[in-house]
């Protein structure tokens, strides 16, 4: 008893170890992870904010796929940072640009294929976010966006489309001036003026339509990071934009565009269009293969025995024994059972019978 308890005991001690250690390996903070990534856990990272979403039920998820797998439809995909066609690191790495052509999935082509097939692209405002929108994804009406070219960060109060007011910490140097008349842009957050402030109310969100879809250009989005997702009311003016913009797709952060591409697996690359046919075809093949392997036939069977003597031979030797005896009958008898055991000669079997018939004959004559 002693025995099996230690045993349950150690055995336990060990399944503990074993789950700390799973446990310690899924919380290790990615030593890789970049600024602003859904997956970092520092000070400027978002993993607060994913969370936050997560459980408020709009189920996000990190897209880390080529641009041209983009789903195409009303989804919302979040962009931290301008996108990068994707290079090998060793290239990457060395700073200048890469003589070699981007895939054929990753052009920057394909996220303007994204906004005209229905799709909304979040955007946080900078230099190389606005040669973007203008150069690659060739954004109508981006033209009209004027920056006021100075400010500080400071706390600010924000009005909603919907009239509600939110307190922000904002960097006003990216805060948009108005736009002017004719304009496609459309104001959805706009900055309240202070006391004695002039001129127009400036803007920290926009929407600038974009075939079926729409670019949504915000002054910052720094107030997302994990150090500051908790000040003033910058966790609820996150909901409140993926409210707004929500129209029951998928909700993406964008890791490609911070380098953490992952290539489809195996098995996707099979499914795929190109290869499909292909695949189906391996299948069927494999299947035939298993199926005639696994199929239940005939097998070889031993030889059966040759015997001896012909059964014609045994059947009269036996005859004349049971005859000289005086037992006719048991000589019948056993003419009859080789008969039934042996008919692989329709000759010796009617010769059997026939025997069978003659020992029987003096029997009857008897009786």
């Amino acid at each position: 008893m002693r025995r099996r308890i230690e045993a349950w005991v150690s055995l336990g001690v060990l399944l503990l170890v074993v789950g700390l250690a799973i446990l310690a390996e899924g919380l290790r903070e990615d030593p890789e992870a970049h600024a602003h990534s859904v997956t970092n856990t520092s000070d400027d990272g978002r993993r607060g904010y994913f969370l936050l979403l997560q459980e408020l039920g709009f189920a996000p998820s990190e897209w880390r796929r080529a641009p041209r797998e983009l789903p195409l439809g009303e989804h919302i995909l979040w962009l931290p940072e301008r996108p990068h066609p994707w290079q090998p690191k060793e290239r990457s790495g060395e700073g200048g640009e890469s003589d070699l052509d981007p895939l054929p999935g990753h052009g920057l082509e394909h996220y303007q294929r994204f906004v005209d097939q229905g799709g909304t692209l979040i955007a946080p405002l900078s230099a190389e976010m606005f040669n973007f929108l203008r150069e690659d994804l060739e954004l109508p009406g981006i033209e009209s966006v004027r920056l006021p070219g100075a400010g500080t960060r400071e706390s600010r109060r924000i009005r909603l489309e919907s009239g509600e007011m939110l307190d922000l910490e904002l960097d006003m140097s990216w805060a948009m001036n108005p736009f002017a008349a004719g304009s496609p842009g459309r104001e959805l957050w706009l900055l309240e003026k202070k006391e004695g402030e002039r001129g127009g109310e400036s803007i920290v969100a926009a929407e600038f339509p974009c075939g079926a879809g729409r670019v949504v250009l915000l002054a910052e989005d720094r107030f997302l990071d994990n150090s500051r997702l908790g000040e003033s009311q910058h966790a609820l003016a996150g909901v409140r934009l993926v409210e707004q913009l929500s129209r029951g797709g998928q909700l993406l952060f964008d890791e490609y565009c911070l380098g953490a591409w992952e290539p489809e697996s195996a098995l996707a690359l099979t499914a795929s269009p190109r290869v499909f046919l292909f695949s189906a075809h391996a299948i069927v093949l494999l299947a035939l293969f298993v199926w005639g392997q696994a199929f239940a036939r005939a097998f070889p069977r031993d030889p059966p025995p040759l015997a001896t003597a012909s059964p014609l031979e045994r059947a009269e030797a036996l005859a004349r024994i049971w005859r000289s005896s005086g037992r006719p009958q048991l000589a019948a008898r056993a003419l009859r059972r080789a008969a039934e055991a042996k008919r692989t000669r329709k000759s010796t079997a009617a010769e059997l019978e026939a025997l069978a018939r003659e020992l029987e004959a003096p029997s009857k004559r008897r009786g």
